[in-house]
């Protein structure tokens, strides 16, 4: 609520501050992102290759809403949607224009900053994105589905917490810190 109300109160110191947080985040873990993008590659592709992957979700007499060619072309044509037609074009021009110069010292409008956008189109239209994606919905859906868990957020997090987590205060403010951040 406080952020909320100095937002409103003040736009553009806001927008500073948390641009400021931004780069600073960036500067300091960014490579981190990098890595546990790699990392859930590798998690999606061991669950797949392994006895993981036959796991069922549903349970064993689970039968799926789509077919397995519905399932894909469904998937494939709304990223390609919203990937393709709309960010696979703008996002590169965008980093042409206005380049992030605090975090890589590159000028906008130069050969360096169309090399920056296209390395970073690449990095976010890749297999890369699909596994983030993908490894919080396995969990989700197992947990859902076959754990018979609630239908929020926590859900991501109760394999930590076993047959302690119950619903309370804190599984709340998690689930509404979460979505704040989201939003």
């Amino acid at each position: 609520v406080m952020v909320i109300i100095f937002d409103i109160y003040n736009e553009k110191k806001f927008e500073t501050m948390m641009q400021r947080i931004n780069n600073i985040i960036m500067e300091h873990f960014g490579w981190t992102f990098g890595i546990m993008a790699v990392a859930a590659l590798v998690l999606c592709c061991s669950v797949f290759f392994t006895e993981f992957g036959k796991v069922k979700i549903g349970g064993v007499s689970a039968t799926p809403r789509l077919s397995f060619f519905s399932w894909c072309s469904l998937s494939l044509t709304t990223t390609c949607a919203s990937g393709l037609l709309f960010w696979g074009m703008s996002e590169p021009i965008d980093y042409i224009l206005y380049t992030p110069t605090d975090l890589t010292g590159i000028e906008p409008n130069t050969s360096a900053s169309i090399k920056f956008a296209m390395e970073t189109m690449y990095t976010h239209w890749t297999f890369l994105p699909y596994a983030i994606y993908t490894l919080p919905t396995i969990v989700f859906a197992f947990m859902y589905y076959n754990g018979k868990k609630s239908y929020d957020v926590t859900t991501f997090i109760s394999p930590l917490f076993g047959r302690y987590r119950s619903r309370n205060l804190s599984t709340g403010l998690f689930n509404c810190l979460t979505l704040f951040c989201i939003c």
